[in-house]
């Protein structure tokens, strides 16, 4: 972080104590990288720092929109290693959803070095995308695809992290309202 402030001076770091067991990240924004920003992951990683728009043509404007006023939060872990050819354009796309909702939390994960992080996830390939450790991509990824489960997955089983984040941003009242539509769906009509 030192190299990277003596780089670019316009970039203020924030230390911030985590406990021990938190392992050593950068935050920025709703991004989380576990990994060292270098290679072909770098330029988006200074556009997330830069607050610029990743570039279009990795997510079309129908996914944004489809996305555009999602409440309910998610939270998506890339797994990368530092010579995969596929990763800096996974990363991308991912990125470019969680740029353009908040409710989407981003950690990007270097498994090289955080192996007993990916072995918990039981990561085996890179790149692999989880969503709230239920649903998994490995190597190619169909971003439409990732937006739809994003969309249509039960509130109900949600991960501790993304109730919390959904509490503490008020969105309680929408996930509420969906757990009550997939609820009726799978009994049939509710009696009030």
């Amino acid at each position: 972080m030192n190299n990277l402030t003596r780089l670019a001076p316009n970039i203020k770091i924030k230390p911030e104590k985590y406990e021990e067991s938190t392992p050593p990240a950068i935050q920025v924004g709703n991004v989380r990288y576990q990994e060292i920003p270098v290679g072909k992951v770098l330029e988006p990683f200074l556009d997330v720092l830069a607050n610029r728009d990743t570039p279009a043509q990795h997510v079309n404007v129908s996914v944004q929109n489809k996305l555009f006023n999602n409440r309910i939060p998610a939270l998506l872990k890339i797994y990368i290693m530092p010579h995969c050819p596929f990763c800096p354009k996974t990363v991308v796309q991912i990125l470019s959803l969680a740029k353009g909702n908040e409710s989407i939390k981003l950690i990007i994960i270097d498994g090289s070095l955080f192996p007993e992080i990916a072995a918990s996830d039981n990561i085996h390939s890179a790149p692999t995308v989880l969503l709230e450790d239920q649903f998994r991509w490995t190597g190619s990824i169909q971003i439409e695809e990732v937006v739809d489960m994003i969309l249509t997955r039960n509130p109900s089983q949600l991960s501790a992290s993304s109730l919390q984040a959904m509490f503490e941003e008020g969105g309680a009242v929408e996930v509420d309202a969906r757990m009550w539509r997939n609820l009726s769906g799978l009994h049939g009509p509710l009696d009030s």
